[in-house]
């Protein structure tokens, strides 16, 4: 009789290609539904994670606070804001191509350049959450830039913009 550890190949291999990730050489491809499927389950697991993490980051600025420990409280809702302002840029730079285009057919040279504008926001709020990092910066700023981003048919999702406001309602 053969100890526990000691599968044969075989077999090993089989228990191996239940577990997720990338299927095994010669095996059937996955589907382009079974990849999103997937990836869609890993962005929610990620999303989730981040979720948690920043509900904890505001109970430990109220802790803070609590504790009349002003410095660190104010370091916590520095990570807040800059996080949650990284997070709107970032969604902003993936989705540049989804804007509202209107009644008109625009050519590829002034989607190109809509584009382009819409990641050059990106980049002025990757620029605020630096500000945020230097001590400076306020939602303010953040709103022109969403007004900027409207003016070329675009939005940023709800749920991030809600972020960045309670972010910002932090002292």
């Amino acid at each position: 009789m053969r100890a526990p550890g000691n599968q044969s190949h075989n077999q090993a291999r089989s228990d191996f290609s239940s577990l997720p990730g990338r299927p095994p050489k010669g095996a059937e491809p996955m589907s382009a539904s079974e990849r999103n499927m997937r990836r869609m389950g890993r962005l929610a697991g990620i999303q989730t994670a981040a979720e948690e993490t920043t509900e904890r980051l505001f109970w430990l600025h109220r802790e803070l606070s609590d504790a009349a420990l002003a410095n660190w409280a104010k370091k916590v809702a520095s990570i807040i804001k800059i996080n949650a302002l990284r997070a709107a840029a970032e969604y902003t730079r993936r989705n540049s191509a989804y804007f509202v285009r209107g009644p008109e057919i625009l050519s590829t040279v002034e989607v190109e350049r809509r584009r382009g504008a819409i990641s050059d926001v990106a980049a002025q709020i990757d620029n605020l959450a630096h500000e945020v990092v230097q001590g400076a910066g306020n939602y303010r700023q953040f709103e022109q830039h969403l007004e900027r981003l409207r003016s070329f048919g675009f939005w940023i999702d709800g749920a991030l913009v809600s972020a960045v406001a309670r972010a910002f309602t932090l002292s």
